[in-house]
């Protein structure tokens, strides 16, 4: 039997992981558009996305560990004695350094490369999507991980 806070921060746990996680997601896809646009001009769907500014949604993926230690808090610590919440952890760890380390940082220079009203290389644009797409590939695979081990609960 769960409280109404443990309910809350549960969904506020959830919450914030498919929104981080689907933002890091939406970024790979809209990677994958631009590097599929071969020299043609890019869709202006993709300019949108990629319009000077910040992906503040990505920022959510922070909020996952502190939602899910706060429901551990709510007198749940013994289920740190089950695999579940460590690989959810190593998940998110591994996410959350893959988007800092490679998709950001790519995102933010795809960014800069289309506020520039200069010509672009097109073939550092497609280097920076690649990378884009592989890091959100690679983390959409952490976030199933986890989410079967966070529904599943192995002993």
């Amino acid at each position: 039997m769960t409280t109404p806070l443990e309910s809350a921060l549960i969904v506020a746990h959830v919450l914030a992981a498919v929104v981080g996680f689907g933002a890091l997601g939406a970024t790979g896809g809209y990677a994958r558009a631009a590097r599929r646009s071969d020299a043609g001009p890019l869709p202006a769907a993709v300019r949108r996305y990629f319009a000077p500014g910040r992906n503040l949604a990505g920022l959510a993926l922070f909020l996952v560990p502190v939602f899910g230690v706060a429901l551990l808090a709510t007198g749940h610590w013994h289920a740190l004695r089950q695999p579940f919440p460590w690989v959810g952890i190593g998940a998110w760890v591994a996410a959350a350094g893959l988007a800092t380390a490679v998709s950001w940082p790519a995102e933010r220079e795809i960014r800069a490369l289309l506020a520039a009203d200069a010509p672009f290389e097109q073939r550092r644009l497609w280097a920076l999507a690649r990378r884009c797409e592989r890091a959100a590939g690679a983390a959409a695979v952490l976030f199933v991980v986890a989410l079967a081990f966070m529904v599943v609960q192995p002993r």
